[in-house]
């Protein structure tokens, strides 16, 4: 039987996983469980970078879509996401 920890640490919180297994769907759910945990101890800072990154992603979608000129449809759907992707920035940012 192996032996497992996973942890991590954000400031004074932490999530300490630890377990024993040598079956690998078990391992993946508990990883699954964990990445799942460490999410929600994102601080808000970091929330808005990622979401800023996000944004960053999808204007470059955007821009590679109206260069080619030729799928007007993706064109309005990534414009619409990208509008969508902003809101969010704002909202967040303004509950801060």
């Amino acid at each position: 039987m192996k032996n497992w920890s996973l942890n991590m640490r954000d400031g004074t919180d932490s999530i300490n996983f630890d377990f024993e297994t040598n079956d690998s769907r078990f391992l993946a759910e508990k990883l699954n469980s964990f990445l799942g945990v460490c999410g929600t101890m994102t601080s808000p800072a970091s929330l808005v970078e990622e979401l800023h990154f996000l944004r960053t992603g999808v204007e470059a979608k955007v821009a590679s879509v109206y260069s080619a000129g030729n799928d007007p449809a993706e064109e309005e759907r990534l414009t619409q996401i990208l509008h969508s992707v902003t809101e969010v920035i704002e909202y967040v940012e303004s509950e801060l």
